[in-house]
């Protein structure tokens, strides 16, 4: 049963690709902590933190110097979508391969938070009409079914290209990402246990289905 469920996953993976081009990756979450995690993960050229709160731009700000990568803020109250654009115009100019925009925290019940991020998305096509190159949802395992409608509806918003699971450190089992990939067939790549940098694993289609099953016991 589990190597079957393997099987039907394997289908989600998806290698990375290398561009001359600065690519843009915007990993978005509903709350945030989670999206941060995936970015604490990533090595990247630079970071944009389009977003408004304060601590979440600070324990960005740490983690780029522990990687040596520098990250773009702006004030609070500032426009997310003009930092994307200048992240961008940055990135390119400095040869930077890619570019990380953080745009956590939008809760798909939102309106205001929603329209935000399209318009993130429509800036930043003004610099590069294929931007954002990928964008990862980053979901909660805790959400259960509810992250099929947060698919569906990020998905409608910012053209979702993959997703990652995170706080599988609990009782939640992430069993949705069946689901998910029946419904979406969205790659995924990585699973997270915790906030910590060797927290987030890549995704192992058939280590999941047994973990799921308990076939690995």
């Amino acid at each position: 049963q589990a190597e079957a469920l393997g099987d039907a996953m394997l289908g989600a993976l998806e290698a990375d690709a290398s561009n001359a081009r600065a690519e843009a990756l915007a990993p978005i979450e509903a709350e945030g902590p989670g999206a941060r995690a995936v970015l604490n993960f990533m090595r990247a050229d630079a970071l944009a933190e389009a977003g408004e709160i304060d601590a979440a731009v600070e324990q960005l700000e740490v983690w780029g110097q522990r990687a040596g990568v520098p990250v773009l803020k702006a004030a609070e109250g500032s426009d997310p979508a003009a930092l994307a654009y200048d992240a961008m115009t940055k990135a390119e100019a400095e040869g930077a391969d890619l570019l990380l925009i953080d745009t956590a925290g939008r809760l798909q019940n939102r309106a205001d938070l929603m329209e935000e991020l399209a318009k993130i998305v429509r800036v930043i096509r003004k610099k590069d009409d294929t931007a954002p190159h990928n964008t990862l949802l980053v979901l909660d395992a805790t959400t259960g079914q509810n992250a099929l409608s947060q698919v569906d509806t990020f998905q409608k918003m910012a053209n979702v290209t993959g997703l990652v699971m995170t706080k599988l450190d609990g009782t939640a089992k992430g069993g949705v990402l069946v689901a998910l990939a029946d419904k979406f067939g969205l790659p995924i790549h990585a699973i997270g246990v915790g906030e910590q940098i060797d927290d987030l694993a890549p995704f192992d289609p058939e280590d999941f289905a047994r973990a799921l099953t308990g076939a690995d016991r």
